[in-house]
């Protein structure tokens, strides 16, 4: 099956193929932790996890209750001993600040659930809440139930040896003790989370480059400086736009929610975003780019000044709309809890320097490595991951300050060229150098040639199987005729991708 799947590639029957393969399928996505607590799961945008921390304060207003250990990506959960459950339940019914609702526990609840109000405790409806079967949330008076406007009320079990028990995951803490416990005890068990190096305790932003190359005024802006070029950084394919970028910021918000702001990099140009135009700012390249580069063409000049970008975060994922997100992530994917950038290395090497005409892509790359090998630096010969860059702002002022002269040599290279300075490369030398990043572990990756008729099996394997975290697809210039497959299959192929993604 195979050796055929490539000879079916581009042609109608992949339609049909496709079509009814990704019709049957489902998202695969397991989450990590399924014991029925709805919450544990949920990961949250820095601004919706504040608004909890809040209502959480007044919760905790009451001696009985404590806060369960959440990182700043989690749920902040109220948690109660079974045995003063009902005593703190009888406080907030009573208290004129707090509405109560309770669900049954069971697949699919969420914040978006059909919560009913509780309005009183009768002894079965408590006893029930107390063995984890009905699940109760806490949202101030006339506010509705949602995440910015509700917390859970967690109930730990009693133990045989007197202790309470966690009913979920929270990475931190699995018992607790009697609130007769030791003060100096209790107030340890507070502290957990907050030195815990499983947690990120700072912002991290996405910063996406995007180009409508169908743009009237773009082009001709294009063929004014491009003149008779045609090279890899003049291709065509560099700037075709598909909606691939509605489609990836989608799947960042659903699978990493604890994205703090989105950026998007664009040329006078404002995309249709729709729903999710509202979560984007957009950045000209003449609000953070000196005049004297402008108007420029070539992705490494703007990414080599990101950092420049008015309120854009110390951390930051730099990414392009070719990244599609898979499965639920977290931010420990990217970056540690000291702030240092995680980076992915994958087997694929760059020629060596004595290799007489090497693919032009290498070219850059080479250039990279041999300026940070000549100046000392700790170099990897093997390409990085195609997939988001976590980059750091400071790390790239250094950058500039050790590299300046090659880097504003680059930035006047209107299209990129075989002398250009790559700075995510640069970046990542500089850090593991420095000790700012560290070489991450193995992160579930596919990358898919969108516009490859042979890039068929790479995606009927993700109807087949668990979908990795990230996905690539990626619109390659460099194709044989023979491989190269329709406008109108390579769209196809995309919209097919996104959906499956997207799938409950």
């Amino acid at each position: 099956m195979r050796r055929l799947l490539p000879r079916i590639g581009g042609t109608a029957l992949e339609k049909a193929l496709v079509s009814s393969l990704f019709a049957v399928s489902r998202n695969r996505a397991k989450l990590p932790f399924d014991d029925g607590q709805f919450w544990i799961n949920y990961r949250l945008h820095p601004s919706v996890h504040k608004a909890q921390r809040a209502i959480r304060k007044s919760v905790l207003e009451h001696p009985a209750a404590f806060a369960v250990p959440a990182s700043n990506w989690q749920v902040a959960v109220v948690g109660v001993r079974s045995a003063d459950a009902d005593e703190v339940l009888a406080w907030l019914l009573a208290d004129s600040r707090f509405n109560l609702y309770s669900h049954a526990v069971s697949r699919g609840v969420s914040f978006d659930s059909n919560w009913r109000p509780l309005e009183d405790i009768q002894s079965n409806t408590a006893n029930l809440i107390k063995q984890g079967k009905i699940q109760v949330l806490v949202t101030l008076a006339g506010l509705p139930v949602g995440e910015s406007t509700s917390i859970p009320l967690e109930v730990w079990a009693e133990t045989r040896s007197g202790n309470f028990a966690s009913p979920g995951w929270n990475g931190s803490i699995s018992e607790i003790g009697d609130l007769n416990a030791k003060p100096e005890l209790l107030e340890l068990d507070r502290k957990l989370v907050q030195y815990s190096f499983h947690d990120i305790d700072f912002e991290i932003d996405a910063v996406y480059l995007w180009v409508d190359g169908s743009d009237p005024a773009w082009l001709e802006r294009k063929r004014k400086y491009s003149g008779e070029i045609d090279s890899h950084g003049t291709s065509a394919s560099r700037f075709i736009s598909r909606n691939e970028l509605y489609f990836s910021i989608a799947t960042l918000r659903r699978n990493a929610p604890w994205i703090n702001r989105i950026w998007l990099v664009t040329d006078g140009q404002k995309p249709e975003l729709g729903e999710l135009g509202d979560r984007v700012t957009i950045v000209d390249h003449r609000d953070f780019i000196p005049e004297q580069y402008l108007p420029t063409f070539n992705s490494h000049v703007i990414t080599s000044h990101l950092h420049r970008i008015d309120g854009l975060s110390e951390h930051f994922l730099y990414l392009n709309d070719d990244i599609l997100f898979g499965r639920p992530l977290l931010p420990t994917v990217w970056f540690d809890s000291v702030g240092r950038s995680i980076v992915r290395y994958t087997r694929t090497t760059l020629p060596g320097f004595s290799v007489e005409q090497p693919e032009v892509i290498h070219r850059a790359r080479q250039q990279t490595v041999r300026l940070a090998l000549n100046s000392g630096l700790r170099v990897s010969t093997r390409s990085i991951q195609h997939g988001p860059h976590p980059l750091r702002k400071s790390v790239m002022q250094k950058m500039w300050k050790q590299f300046g002269s090659a880097l504003e040599a680059t930035s006047r290279n209107r299209f990129r060229t075989d002398d250009d300075v790559v700075p995510e490369w640069l970046h990542n030398f500089i850090g593991y150098t420095t000790g700012t990043a560290v070489i991450g572990g193995r992160l579930s990756y596919s990358y898919i040639v969108l516009n490859a008729k042979s890039g068929l099996p790479k995606i009927i394997d993700l109807a087949l199987s668990r979908p990795p975290s990230v996905v690539c697809v990626n619109d390659v210039s460099e194709l044989p005729s023979s491989d190269r497959a329709s406008e109108a299959i390579t769209e196809f192929r995309l919209k097919k991708i996104a959906a499956l993604l997207l799938k409950d």
